[in-house]
């Protein structure tokens, strides 16, 4: 055998071990991204976190609980302190109205859709409505029987909507637990293939 054929032998056995560790420190790079970044692993999960506690913080705009405590300190509200208010009221109505647009144009499960728009939907409208055309009037004329028969129907679409949301809340739950258990499944896929080549 041949210096030449051995020389030549010896860089095509180093060439192959070459691209032998470059395929295998991409697999394992890949494995590790793959547990980092899966469903439940430690990034999502801190995702996750973050997001709980921001819903935690913040009333959700597709939920009138803000407003209808906003109802209740607008009632005994002096005239210095109602425009601020009604500026609120008017402002969460505002983001009610865009958050609905947004949900109502997302490709939701039928029964999440059925929900937000035919259950939560329109009493979330008619306490508006009562909010702004009866009992915001009648707190700026200072008629307070007025004002609290107005508040007496904002009760009840309030409790309306909330029976809604909470009905609404439970299908989101199991929505997203079917969603992370699809995602979970491809993960696991996915991963195997990626550890046997």
């Amino acid at each position: 055998m041949s210096h030449k054929t051995f020389r030549l032998r010896t860089q095509f056995m180093l060439l192959i071990l070459g691209f032998s560790f470059c395929f295998i420190a991409y697999s394992l790079c890949s494995l590790f991204v793959l547990k980092e970044l899966r469903v439940n692993g430690p990034l999502y999960q801190k995702i996750q976190l973050s997001n709980d506690l921001v819903s935690d913080i913040l009333p959700p705009p597709e939920y009138v609980i803000e407003s209808y405590l906003l109802c209740f300190q607008l009632l005994d509200a002096d005239a210095v302190q109602q425009p601020r208010l009604i500026d609120r009221l008017a402002s969460l109505r505002k983001d009610y109205d865009d958050r609905y647009r947004f949900w109502s144009e997302q490709p939701l499960n039928p029964d999440t859709r059925r929900a937000l728009i035919d259950a939560s939907h329109p009493p979330a409208v008619a306490f508006y409505r009562i909010v702004f055309d009866d009992f915001i009037p009648a707190v700026q004329r200072e008629d307070k029987v007025a004002a609290r028969d107005a508040l007496g129907r904002i009760s009840q679409q309030y409790d309306l909507q909330r029976k809604a949301i909470d009905s609404l809340v439970q299908l989101a739950t199991r929505d997203t637990s079917a969603v992370e258990a699809d995602a979970q499944r491809g993960t696991q896929s996915s991963f195997w293939l990626l550890a046997g080549v």
